[in-house]
């Protein structure tokens, strides 16, 4: 249940396909809604090796100081790089740690699912989307959808445009 206090969502990827802004792999950009972004970059030293477990340690009780109280599930767009974050966590202390193996290209398969874009918890409505595509699949992957813009609200009323175009 992604409503639960007690969960903890992490996504491993960066900020661009975190905050839809671009999306290099999925046909739709996003988030899952509620989830906080956390680069799997962070767990590496600029030689790209892990960092020390006292040092992952501290960095993720100063980002997110709820985390010793939470169960942790990371994903991405595809499950790979969500299991280095979930490695990253063991490695620095944390037990109660999971993985959506289905990450972002799972979830965005199913319409009906709450789809976010721009900062974290910013969620949009799937709804939002549903009189939007004639074939019957998912709104943002329809070819008709190309060069318009589209004018969402999220449940807080936050309005915010989107512009799909080829790439």
């Amino acid at each position: 249940n992604l409503n639960s206090e007690d969960i903890l969502l992490l996504d491993a990827r960066n900020a661009d396909r975190f905050q839809g802004v671009r999306e290099t792999i999925d046909p739709i950009a996003g988030h899952i809604p509620g989830a906080c972004n956390e680069p799997f970059q962070v767990n590496l030293d600029s030689k790209g090796l892990w960092k020390k477990p006292e040092v992952l340690h501290r960095h993720y009780l100063e980002r997110f100081p709820e985390l010793p109280r939470k169960q942790v599930v990371s994903y991405c767009g595809s499950g790979v790089t969500a299991c280095h974050t979930f490695f990253a966590l063991l490695y620095a202390g944390f037990g109660d740690t999971f993985i959506y193996p289905g990450s972002w290209s799972e979830w965005i398969t199913d319409s009906s699912r709450p789809m976010a874009v721009g900062e974290e918890n910013k969620p949009i409505k799937a709804t939002e989307f549903a009189d939007l595509s004639a074939s019957g699949n998912h709104p943002c992957i329809a070819g008709s959808l190309i060069d318009k813009k589209i004018d969402c609200l999220d449940e807080s009323g936050y309005k915010m445009s989107l512009l799909f175009s080829e790439t």
